[in-house]
């Protein structure tokens, strides 16, 4: 049986849908097609070349590759005043010798009567120490109660750069293959991001994101260890203008963290999640 197509529906239901996916974009900071987690929102979604922390995987497949052993995950309740809506993720990474890794990540955004969850598998290659690659093939799903669902497959890259030291590069792709869901095409994104370690505790990141067909994103975010175990993140965005700011902290293998911002026109949206190393 032929699902209906969930964008062609009668003109009142269409309008709260794509004002919801609108919302949901603008929350996503015009990074993901799903909301961002803790230290996303924290540092404004400037993380394309933040090696070394997992949830920007999501962003940048080749960050996969400079992980190691960890898992994530982080969720978002209804901060933004619509009843019902939440948006959670979860990813794990596994490097299995000093060139290849691998990861998994399932995420999900849900709002009423409307749905959307994908899930991918990552791989990262390090053919020599300045440079990592990387790839994630996703599987997108939408549903909307009493009108059906669709899926589509999508295929992201992403490549990490490290042309100096304290000094990295990262640039990536979302849906290279211009996949379609439900007779219409899903977003293409390019990004292309700059990291700087200031010093041994202090980083800061800069991002330019580009949904095609859209204006040009920008972010600068800046974290630094302020104490061995407590971090502190900030961020800036344009398009939507956002500013953030949040915290992680850190006890043995495990790290808490909080990411809150506020992004016009929408208001404050908060983040929790926490993090494990093995």
């Amino acid at each position: 049986m032929r699902l209906p197509n969930l964008l062609k529906l009668p003109h009142r239901r269409k309008g709260w849908i794509v004002a919801m996916l609108f919302l949901v974009g603008k929350i996503a900071i015009a990074q993901s097609s799903v909301a961002p987690g803790s230290t996303e929102t924290a540092l404004s979604g400037a993380g394309v070349a933040r090696a070394g922390e997992l949830p920007f995987a999501r962003v940048n497949p080749a960050i996969v590759g400079t992980v190691g052993r960890r898992a994530y995950a982080s969720a978002s309740p209804s901060s933004l005043g619509i009843a019902g809506y939440v948006d959670g993720s979860a990813v794990a990474t596994l490097p299995l010798d000093s060139a290849f890794s691998i990861g998994v990540n399932i995420e999900g955004v849900s709002g009423a009567s409307y749905h959307q969850v994908r899930g991918g598998g990552m791989v990262a290659f390090r053919p020599d120490w300045f440079i990592t690659l990387g790839a994630t093939v996703w599987l997108n799903s939408v549903s909307i109660d009493g009108y059906g669902s669709a899926t589509a497959p999508t295929v992201d890259v992403g490549v990490l750069v490290r042309p100096a030291a304290g000094i990295r590069i990262g640039g990536a792709a979302t849906n290279i293959a211009r996949t379609q869901l439900a007779d219409e095409p899903l977003p293409q994104t390019l990004a292309f991001g700059f990291a700087f370690d200031l010093s041994k505790s202090t980083t800061l990141s800069v991002d330019m994101n580009n949904q095609v067909g859209h204006s040009i994103s920008t972010s600068l975010g800046f974290s630094t260890w302020l104490l061995p175990e407590l971090m502190v993140r900030g961020g800036v965005g344009h398009y939507p203008t956002n500013f953030a700011l949040g915290f992680g902290y850190r006890f043995s293998d495990f790290m808490v963290e909080y990411g809150g911002a506020w992004v016009n026109p929408l208001g404050l949206r908060h983040s929790v999640g926490v993090g494990v190393a093995w």
